[in-house]
């Protein structure tokens, strides 16, 4: 049953991309690694990474307790039964790790253990090139390389952390390189532009070329928990959905 159901993966989901055990698990890692480096650099939280939870394609599902976060805090959790911090910010990547090693018990039964392990062994690599795309495409940067794509990384991180600054206004200010830091350093964040973090993070970020015009709005929409209650409460109320639909062309 286990082998139709591979075969099956293989011909519906995954095409000409593989056509045995082994292979389907590779896409598998290369699609999960992406998707947790994409949450990486969005900033969201999905609060049960159960692996019931995972899809083979790359995707998940049961979104209940997500969250996006409000500042950089790798220990912030979504679920409000998640006491220990099992699925917190920081620990996602790691999850996705365990996942697809039990995918790779399972696997087991119809392929060879060794080979299982060393394409499991290629998912901290493949995360870091996903991270780094995602997080120049987030900040409409073209990348240097994985080297300076690391290191600039790093000092973000390292500057998020110790300010604790809004963590939508942040990439926002930066959307596009650092341009527009005439019109950050007045906005919302002004009181956290400064400091020797800061300035490390700022000059790797002035090395980079811009893809995109920096957006001229000076908040960017986002969609924080307490938005989401304060949209909530209308409609539970009164069925009113016009926050609703304020919340909706703010992302447009």
């Amino acid at each position: 049953s286990l082998e139709r159901l591979v075969d099956y993966c293989c011909k519906h989901y995954y095409k000409d991309e593989a056509k045995n055990a082994l292979e389907l698990f590779k896409g598998v890692i290369s699609r999960s690694a992406d998707m947790v480096a994409s949450w990486m650099a969005g900033g969201f939280v999905h609060g049960v990474m159960n692996t019931d939870n995972m899809n083979i394609t790359g995707e998940c599902f049961d979104y209940g307790p997500y969250r996006f976060l409000p500042y950089f805090d790798p220990t912030f959790t979504a679920a409000y039964f998640d006491q220990t911090g099992l699925y917190a910010f920081g620990r996602q990547p790691e999850i996705m790790y365990w996942n697809l090693g039990k995918l790779a018990q399972c696997l087991a039964l119809i392929t060879e253990d060794r080979p299982l392990i060393e394409a499991l062994g290629e998912f901290g690599e493949l995360y870091r090139q996903s991270l780094y795309a995602h997080i120049c495409r987030r900040l409409g940067l073209e990348t240097m390389g994985n080297k300076r794509d690391a290191e600039m990384i790093k000092a973000l991180w390292a500057f998020l952390d110790a300010s604790r600054c809004s963590w939508p206004q942040f990439w926002h200010d930066f959307s596009g390189g650092v341009d527009r830091f005439d019109v950050a350093r007045k906005g919302p964040n002004k009181e956290f532009y400064k400091g020797e973090t800061f300035e490390d993070c700022f000059a790797l970020l002035g090395a980079y070329t811009p893809n995109r015009t920096a957006s001229e709005e000076e908040t960017p929409p986002s969609l924080l928990y307490d938005e989401i209650g304060a949209i909530w409460e209308p409609i539970d109320k009164d069925d009113n959905w016009q926050a609703f639909h304020d919340k909706v062309i703010s992302f447009k």
